[in-house]
């Protein structure tokens, strides 16, 4: 009889919380997460300038940077603001410039969010800063997209940035021809405005 009453108060708990689905359902949210529609991203808070990576393919070999930041920069008059993706180091071998996305605005209350930017001609807002260096003159030799995209996803803090990019980029002589894919996971700042 004993045995009875405590396997029936402890149903009478276990019933509620059953239909609620409480009692068998596993905690599946992490904090710092959201999701709408996007990747998730988890806060940037407690991340430091030591967890970022910028991985980037090039004609199928793959470069790591272990340093990257995001952050805006305001222009003034009719200079536009830029949100700069930046590679801390070279990114393609010793003779080679920093990957650097910039999504540029004329219109300083425009920002950045979650979403595709596309590539193309020269005059889109997002561009690609990126180079090889000629040993002998000492030039920068620039490469332009010619088709491809940057996919954006914040933290919901704003101070964690990742992303993911794929394109076709030729250099400004037309000597060379590079596809390119990758990822990067970044600190972001925001400047305000």
């Amino acid at each position: 009889m004993f045995f009875s009453q405590r396997m029936l108060r402890r149903s009478a708990l276990l019933t509620p919380m059953v239909a609620l689905g409480l009692a068998a359902s596993p905690v599946l949210a992490i904090p710092g997460e959201v999701s709408l529609g996007h990747p998730t991203v988890q806060s940037g808070m407690g991340r430091t300038q030591a967890d970022a990576t910028f991985t980037a393919t090039i004609n199928g070999v793959t470069y790591v940077s272990e340093r990257a930041s995001a952050t805006e920069h305001f222009g003034d008059g009719a200079v536009p603001k830029y949100h700069y993706f930046n590679a801390g180091e070279p990114i393609g071998g010793p003779h080679t410039s920093p990957m650097r996305f910039v999504r540029r605005f004329m219109d300083p209350a425009e920002q950045v969010v979650d979403g595709r930017y596309y590539f193309g001609a020269l005059n889109l807002p997002l561009m690609l800063n990126y180079g090889e260096f000629d040993i002998e003159s000492g030039r920068i030799w620039s490469y332009h997209p010619t088709s491809g995209y940057l996919d954006l996803t914040f933290s919901p803090d704003r101070t964690w940035v990742e992303g993911k990019f794929t394109f076709t980029a030729v250099r400004i002589d037309g000597g060379k021809l590079i596809d390119v894919d990758g990822t990067f996971a970044m600190p972001n700042t925001d400047l305000g405005l």
